[in-house]
């Protein structure tokens, strides 16, 4: 599976600097995220539904494999492929999910672990877009900071929670809109102490970390400030 999945993410990493990917970039880029970062985050973009060989994953013939077309966000840690998670080109009235995963990942596996050996301030972002743009505006503000996700606000993993505990503050940045509260609420639970950090909504609708990004927030400052 390893094989099979660094094949993948090498192959469409690479189709995001195509003329192919340009309208992704262009997506991604309104998101506040910046070319180093999708490099570094290894992002890529698959155009087309594609169906693969499960057998050559190591896994079961008997279910279908698909990778579907979008943004392809892999979660790599101690240099294995826990996870590799689609943000689908789905329309707002579209009842279909945003995010799906490649079979045979880790739903709940943290990504941007490997930052964690810094022994920083840790924030808890809700997905990894958020988590992306977070580490990106901490770093530009030069700051020791840790920024993970453990992909939404249900997922939940007691052992890959462990790896949050060394931090000397934990700092939660998830959503503003009421759905991410039970998220919220176990891990305060299990991280005691966590801090739930909140925000002054810039425009009406904001929810979100890259909402507030998107419309002139500093999240460097706000993280600064929780921490100061």
């Amino acid at each position: 599976w390893q094989t099979a999945a660094r094949a993948v993410l090498d192959k469409y990493a690479a189709t995001l600097w195509t003329p192919e990917g340009e309208r992704a970039r262009e997506w991604l880029h309104t998101r506040g995220l910046q070319d180093d970062t999708l490099r570094r985050f290894r992002v890529g973009y698959n155009p087309n539904v594609i169906k693969l060989d499960a057998s050559k994953w190591g896994l079961s013939p008997d279910y279908p494999l698909y990778v579907q077309s979008g943004i392809i966000i892999p979660t790599i840690t101690g240099n294995a492929v826990w996870k590799v998670n689609i943000r689908r080109p789905v329309k707002p009235n579209e009842d279909a999910p945003k995010y799906v995963l490649i079979r045979g990942s880790r739903p709940t596996a943290l990504f941007n672990a490997d930052r964690l050996i810094t022994g920083a301030p840790t924030g808890i972002a809700e997905g990894e877009l958020d988590a992306m743009l977070l580490q990106q505006e901490t770093d530009r503000a030069a700051m020791d900071f840790s920024s993970v996700t453990f992909g939404s606000c249900s997922a939940r993993s007691l052992h890959w929670a462990e790896l949050l505990r060394p931090a000397p503050r934990r700092l939660i940045f998830y959503d503003q809109d009421g759905e991410s509260d039970k998220g919220v609420a176990w891990l305060m639970e299990t991280l005691t102490p966590a801090e739930r950090v909140s925000w002054n909504n810039l425009q009406a609708g904001d929810k979100d970390l890259t909402d507030y990004h998107q419309h002139g927030g500093d999240l460097g400052k706000l993280a600064q400030g929780w921490l100061a």
